[in-house]
């Protein structure tokens, strides 16, 4: 399983990707932060942390959620 937290992918390129006809741009959040990066080896290490879900998996429940909320 791949870490999201190792995928130096954008959440806008993987939306992108994961519904490329079906991007509402009333649903981009514009003023976010471009670039997110995050390293979870800290909680692997002392928590014996690992991802249950892909990232592009993770993705794509978010982008359901909110376009289920805006219908």
């Amino acid at each position: 399983m791949k870490s999201a937290l190792r995928d130096s992918v954008s959440l806008e390129t993987t939306v992108q990707n994961a519904w490329p006809d079906e991007l509402d741009p009333r649903l981009l959040r514009t003023g976010d932060i471009r670039d997110r990066r995050a390293d979870a080896a800290l909680a692997r290490h002392e928590l014996g942390w690992k991802p249950e879900v892909e990232f592009t998996n993770l993705v794509r429940m978010m982008v359901r959620a909110d376009v289920e909320a805006c219908a």
